[in-house]
C-alpha cells in the first residue's frame, strides 16, 4: 500500500466525480473513523479525481478539509500511519489536503463522497 500527498499546482484543471468501482465499505468506514479522530479535520471526502499532467488515470482521493487553526503538516503527520493500517494492500491512495477556502472544494461536496464532518459547534464555544 502506497499513500501520497496529491500536489495540485494553482490553476491546474481538476476533474472530480463519484468514484467507478470504490473502497470497499469496510475501508471506507475504517478511514472515516481515523479522519474522525483527527482534531484539525472539518470534512473528508472519497471522489475520483483526475488532473492531467499530474495524473496518470482517474483515481479515488482521500480529500481532507483542514480546519482553520490545523496545519498540513500536522494533519499528514496525524493521518499517515492510521491510514496505513486501514486501506488494503495493494491499493493506491493519494490524500489532498485542502483549506476550507479552496476552489475545488465546491466540485468535491457536488460529487457526493462525503465521508466525514467535523460537528458543528454552538457560535458561543469559539475557545475550543
Amino acid at each position: 500500500m502506497r499513500i501520497d500527498e496529491l500536489l495540485v499546482k494553482k490553476g491546474a484543471d481538476v476533474l472530480v466525480g463519484a468514484p467507478e468501482n470504490p473502497l470497499n465499505p469496510q475501508a471506507t468506514a475504517a478511514i472515516a473513523e481515523a479522519v474522525a479522530t483527527i482534531r484539525g479535520i472539518r470534512e473528508a471526502h472519497l471522489p475520483q479525481c483526475f488532473i492531467p499532467g499530474v495524473s496518470e488515470a482517474p483515481a479515488q482521493v482521500l480529500v481532507v478539509v483542514l480546519a482553520a487553526s490545523a496545519t498540513e503538516q500536522n494533519v499528514m503527520s496525524e493521518l499517515g500511519p492510521r491510514l496505513h493500517k486501514i486501506v488494503p494492500k495493494g491499493v493506491y491512495l493519494d490524500v489532498w489536503p485542502l483549506p476550507l477556502r479552496h476552489p475545488v472544494l465546491g466540485s468535491v461536496r457536488k460529487a457526493g463522497c462525503q465521508i466525514y464532518a467535523a460537528p458543528q459547534r454552538p457560535w458561543w464555544r469559539f475557545w475550543r
